[in-house]
């Protein structure tokens, strides 16, 4: 069952991606004040049930008949904190882009219409892609080439910032959603008194692709009681962006 949560976060991460992508897209011809938000309550949620339905599987098989409901207090509370909590995240760094570039222009002396076009080019990237992108094309200045190349290599440089930070952001959000769907849906079972916490426990679950790292390969196998925290630490896979480990239910 929990190799399945692993499909569903990777699934939700291809759908946050690709919508992630559409978003930047959309907004590119826009206005600053028009570009909205990205919401990612839609993927959140949609993984969130998902990840439910495996744990309702897992209940069935093991001879047990649940049914998890997703407009719980609880479920609500978390899809809608943890959505708003990337919305905010990618608003104020826009922000901050933004402000960089008038501060340099006030600096600089750069034109209203070069500005309005390095702000188109930072849509979607965080303040550190935000700088890198920044100080590359500070570097190509310095080298002399011309303004045709430093467009040309500036564009093609931010595409794979973006792209980058759009698997982060698919990878890190589809994944967290999907653990937490499961997880709730076992921790529910135990407040309804429907599995026994003393009988059952949750365990660490790796993923060995080319993403594990030294970090999560040491948590495999790790244990929690249902609802409690891992003896290495934490609440519970994901550990850090990219991740993709999640955790199982298994009889002690």
């Amino acid at each position: 069952m929990p190799d399945a949560i692993v499909i569903i976060g990777d699934k939700w991460a291809r759908k946050i991606e690709k919508g992630f992508l559409q978003w930047i897209e959309d907004n590119e011809d826009k206005k600053p004040a028009e570009w909205g938000k990205f919401n990612l309550k839609p993927f959140i949620q949609g993984a969130f049930e998902e990840a439910t339905g495996v744990a309702e599987s897992q209940f069935s098989d093991m001879g047990i008949g649940m049914k998890f409901n997703l407009r719980s207090p609880l479920a609500e509370n978390w899809i809608r904190l943890r959505a708003a909590q990337d919305i905010q995240y990618i608003d104020a760094t826009s922000k901050k882009a933004i402000r960089q570039i008038i501060l340099r222009g006030f600096e600089e002396g750069i034109t209203h219409q070069k500005q309005a076009q390095l702000i188109r080019q930072y849509i979607g990237l965080d303040p550190r892609r935000a700088t890198a992108l920044e100080n590359y094309e500070k570097a190509l200045i310095e080298s002399g080439a011309s303004p045709q190349a430093i467009e040309k290599a500036v564009l093609k440089y931010r595409k794979r910032l973006i792209a980058d930070r759009a698997e982060v952001i698919a990878l890190t959000e589809g994944h967290m959603a999907s653990n937490e769907g499961y997880r709730q849906a076992n921790e529910e079972a135990v407040r309804r008194g429907i599995i026994d916490p003393n009988e059952y426990e949750q365990y660490w679950m790796v993923t060995r692709d080319k993403r594990l790292c030294p970090l999560c390969e040491a948590r495999a196998g790790d244990t929690a009681p249902i609802g409690g925290q891992f003896t290495k630490g934490g609440n519970g896979p994901p550990l850090h962006p990219r991740c993709r480990c999640t955790e199982g239910l298994r009889a002690k």
